[in-house]
């Protein structure tokens, strides 16, 4: 996998970390989808399973777990099902 920060050099990234016996990161895909279609926002999904390295390298203690990058800069993480005030703010 190509690594994070050449993926989000420039633009708004959300990296979605997840499971697939993971129940809420399903609603969490859910969410970002219906929210998605009309925004610039690239939306990268890592499997915890399959890449426990770059879990550990970003702290994910407990998924659904993203990290928004604007240009390159981690600018905000959240915990959980994300709400539409926080994706809004990304639009």
């Amino acid at each position: 996998m190509e690594p994070i920060l050449k993926q989000v050099e420039t633009g708004t990234h959300f990296v979605k970390f997840y499971a697939n016996w993971c129940g809420p990161c399903k609603m969490a895909t859910k969410v970002i989808e219906k929210w998605k279609p009309n925004k610039e926002v690239n939306v990268i999904d890592i499997n915890i399973d399959q890449h426990p390295d770059i879990a550990q390298e970003y702290m994910v203690r407990s998924i659904p777990f993203m990290v928004v990058f604007k240009d390159g800069k981690l600018i905000e993480r959240i915990t959980g099902i994300p709400q539409p005030e926080f994706l809004s703010k990304y639009e």
